[in-house]
């Protein structure tokens, strides 16, 4: 169910000029290293008890979730501030000008240099509900 929020993360996240990932042992780190990234990590999920009745043809169940996406910059590219924050808010449009998904008690994190990473990094959070629906055959 949650592969449907996963291709609305993924790109967004392209979208805003990042390679999205879902943990580190998935990045090439010689291709990566002049490229934005985007880890991200969907937790808490909470499928609900009812089953909604869009239509005669569809059906729906509504799943909820935390989020946390960490954003990075170029590896040794520490001039770069203001294209993580504007890339960050392209993002974060992407996201919230979806009709798919709602989203609440959205932060982001400054923008710092990670000394172990080597690249600038901004954390977004925020939980999430969207509806999952199904198509029912009318046969």
């Amino acid at each position: 169910m949650l592969n449907f929020f996963n291709s609305i993360l993924t790109s967004s996240l392209n979208s805003a000029g990042f390679s999205p990932y879902t943990d580190f042992e998935q990045v090439d780190t010689i291709e990566a290293k002049g490229k934005c990234l985007g880890f991200y990590s969907i937790k808490d999920v909470k499928y609900s008890d009812r089953i909604y009745s869009l239509n005669n043809s569809e059906y729906g169940m509504e799943v909820s979730g935390h989020i946390e996406v960490k954003l990075l910059g170029k590896r040794d590219d520490y001039k770069t501030f203001n294209e993580i924050d504007n890339r960050s808010f392209l993002f974060i449009s992407s996201l919230v000008m979806s009709d798919k998904i709602v989203i609440s008690n959205l932060s982001r994190s400054k923008i710092e240099a990670d000394a172990n990473l080597r690249r600038l990094k901004s954390v977004i959070t925020f939980d999430f509900k969207i509806l999952v629906t199904q198509s029912v055959n009318g046969g």
